[in-house]
């Protein structure tokens, strides 16, 4: 015997549109998406500071020694990692849609209330990174004592990092 359905078609419709609250990501998912997105990081660091180095070497091939051993170099360096940082998580998460490599791989994504995240919002979101490591890294630690798992970085950007199949 087939069952009745005692609901018209818009009424059917319109249910298949409700859409239940995301599940937030559990920690270990985003410290695995955390750790790839540092290795992609690393890379693009290496590879920024080589073929800045190769350049380097071209055009003063007589210096160029000289400077990667200085500490103008490791300035250098580190203004590029930070660039390399902020560059990726910013822009990769505004493009991508809330999707680093890392959460792409451990079928996480950052959300917002809104239907897309702005690059202003990705933004702040990376730079707020900086106030989580300020505060002892605790910033990081406070989703394993909230309920919606928010770190200190999602509250301010008012984002939400949620599981995504």
């Amino acid at each position: 015997m087939e069952a009745i359905s005692l609901s018209t078609p818009s009424e059917t419709n319109s249910l298949q549109l409700v859409q239940s609250p995301a599940t937030p990501a559990s920690y270990m998912r985003r410290i695995g998406a955390y750790l790839v997105d540092l290795f992609v990081i690393a890379l693009l660091h290496f590879s920024t500071n080589l073929i800045f180095v190769l350049v380097l070497d071209r055009i003063f091939p007589h210096s160029a020694k000289n400077f990667v051993l200085s500490e103008n170099f490791s300035t250098y360096s580190q203004a590029s990692d930070l660039f390399c940082y902020l560059g990726y998580f910013t822009l990769t998460v505004w493009y991508f849609n809330g999707f680093t490599a890392g959460k792409r791989l451990f079928q996480i994504r950052i959300s917002t209330h809104e239907s897309e995240i702005s690059l202003k919002q990705a933004l702040f979101r990376t730079v707020s990174y900086g106030l989580s490591y300020l505060t002892l890294s605790f910033g990081f630690l406070l989703p394993l004592f909230r309920k919606d798992q928010r770190a200190l970085h999602d509250l301010l950007a008012q984002t939400t990092v949620s599981e995504y199949r």
